[in-house]
């Protein structure tokens, strides 16, 4: 299901987030201006089947696909605006940046 995370953000026009056991992925609409559409969360559980989850506000996120900036429309950056903190946050959280690393904005999270 990963594989269409692209399709889901772009048809719903909204934020896509899947947690697997073995990696998050993030999707972001590519062509659609930032809107009050609430994210979609899937988790893969048992297995064998996806839930939906609702995240808590601030919640961190895993880094953006890498080809969504290949893609996106210059209405649709804004996207990245609006989660870059929980990113950071995540990037931290997992040994993929320091601090001093998001201070500086060294590393490539696109």
């Amino acid at each position: 299901m990963p594989q269409i995370g692209d399709v889901i953000a772009n048809t719903y026009q909204r934020p896509v987030y899947f947690f697997l056991l073995q990696i998050n992925l993030t999707f972001l609409p590519h062509h659609h201006p930032l809107n009050r559409n609430e994210a979609l969360t899937l988790a893969f559980i048992n297995n064998n089947h996806y839930v939906a989850m609702v995240l808590r506000p601030g919640t961190p996120v895993s880094p953006i696909i890498n080809r969504w900036t290949q893609f996106a429309t210059l209405a649709a950056i804004r996207w990245r605006l609006l989660i870059q903190d929980r990113i950071d946050k995540f990037l931290l959280i997992s040994g993929s940046a320091n601090e001093t690393d998001l201070e500086n904005k060294s590393i490539n999270i696109s």
